[in-house]
């Protein structure tokens, strides 16, 4: 396996690779530009809004009229032309629309949110890539025992290819040990296509070629925080704090379409263009005012009886997310206690298998033991390698998975 040199990819390249390249977290970063846009055209919706038209209308009859004036001449004015032109620019301000701004408090609620799932989103996809990351170290580690258990059967086979020649060793011996080669080739070939399979899997979801794997831990961890601290953090979690923003702009909307029933206050200033002068025989008038709305339909009955089951499913969706939470940092607890335990018995199990293959060995070159015994030692071994390499895969799994449930910063490697 390769050493943790400088030249080594630990885990904190993969996860900043994944920030910019994962799937979720792209589309979490989308989803709070869009909740942000959201937001913006509620609170646009509450600033002067200006409206231009212009038209041309062609109307069979001139309508022209004369008037005598104060002096007893007679002046004469077009009310509608020909060929008439109208041109108008409208200003309205709203005044008075308490539902509009609930609504827009609403939507600075969600996109609150929104920011806050992009953490979340970091969260879930670093779970991946912690679990993606020590599979993928641990898989070239099992491809390299592989490896070597397959040069321990070669060179027993050779060994006993010479002992045969020298008449000391049977044909059946011989054989077996062919056997114990090929299996251990096939071990070897699934070991490396894991390998490959693994740093795909890696490669997919971080953005970022898999090359130099570092080693995993060795040795036992120190203990973890204790589960009752630990359970203090699940409220900061961004995905509760963002199920919480969410449930406040529930709360916003369903205000708001109480008070769509409020009449609404609208200010309007009107300046018109036009050819056809009528009576005020000017060509540009202007007007303003105040308007009052209010509309009561059963659309609107129906809406907020909508909204209220929309607040009470985020307040369940809240709850759901809390229980969830805690669940997860009861398991991940356990499950890196467990992994320290594994990690110690598996090291211990390893020491052992090399001891007794090593004892094998003596006695069978003292002749007082089996080909089958050396051949299951070296079995063993394997198995017991493999054994510590996924006990010390799981521990820091685990501990990655830990620390990301309890809302702390991953350990650098």
């Amino acid at each position: 396996m390769s050493s943790a040199g400088a030249w080594a990819q630990p885990l904190p390249q993969f996860l900043e690779a994944a920030g910019a390249h994962s799937f979720d977290q792209r589309q979490a970063r989308l989803e709070a530009d869009r909740a942000t846009a959201a937001f913006g055209e509620q609170w646009g919706a509450l600033l002067p809004s200006l409206t231009a038209g212009a038209g041309w209308t062609y109307n069979q009859y001139d309508a022209v009229v004369s008037v005598p004036d104060a002096t007893g001449a007679v002046r004469t004015i077009t009310i509608v032309q020909k060929n008439q032109l109208d041109a108008q620019v409208r200003v309205d301000l709203p005044l008075v629309d308490a539902s509009r701004w609930l609504l827009t408090a609403s939507a600075s609620a969600s996109a609150d949110a929104a920011e806050l799932e992009t953490l979340a989103a970091a969260q879930r996809v670093g779970r991946s890539v912690v679990a993606g990351f020590h599979q993928w170290v641990a898989s070239k580690g099992v491809a390299a025992s592989a490896h070597r258990s397959l040069e321990v059967a070669r060179e027993q086979e050779s060994s006993l290819a010479r002992r045969q020649e020298a008449g000391v060793a049977t044909e059946l011996e011989l054989e077996r040990a062919r056997a114990e080669v090929e299996r251990a080739t096939q071990i070897a070939a699934e070991a490396d296509v894991l390998f490959e399979t693994q740093a795909r899997s890696l490669e997919t979801l971080t953005g970022l070629k898999p090359s130099a794997p570092p080693d995993l831990p060795s040795g036992v961890p120190e203990t973890e925080v204790p589960l009752e601290e630990l359970e203090q953090r699940v409220p900061e979690l961004p995905q509760l704090r963002a199920a919480q923003r969410l449930v406040g702009a529930a709360e916003r909307a369903t205000a708001a379409a109480t008070l769509a029933f409020v009449p609404r206050v609208n200010a309007q200033f009107t300046q018109r263009f036009t050819n056809a002068t009528g009576f005020q025989n000017t060509n540009a008038l202007y007007s303003g005012g105040l308007e009052l709305a209010l509309r009561l339909d059963v659309a609107g009955v129906q809406g907020l009886r909508r909204q209220r089951q929309t607040e009470a499913l985020s307040a369940l969706a809240y709850d759901r997310l809390t229980a969830a939470a805690r669940d997860q940092l009861h398991a991940d607890w356990h499950r890196a206690r467990a992994a320290q335990v594994k990690v110690a018995a598996a090291t211990a199990q390893l020491a052992a298998a090399r001891r007794a293959r090593e004892l094998t060995l003596e006695r069978w070159r003292a002749g007082v033991a089996t080909q089958l015994e050396t051949i299951q030692a070296d079995r063993d071994v394997f198995a017991a390698e493999v054994g510590a390499l996924q006990s010390r895969c799981e521990v820091g799994t685990a501990r990655g998975w830990l620390r990301l449930s309890a809302n702390l910063p991953l350990e650098p490697r």
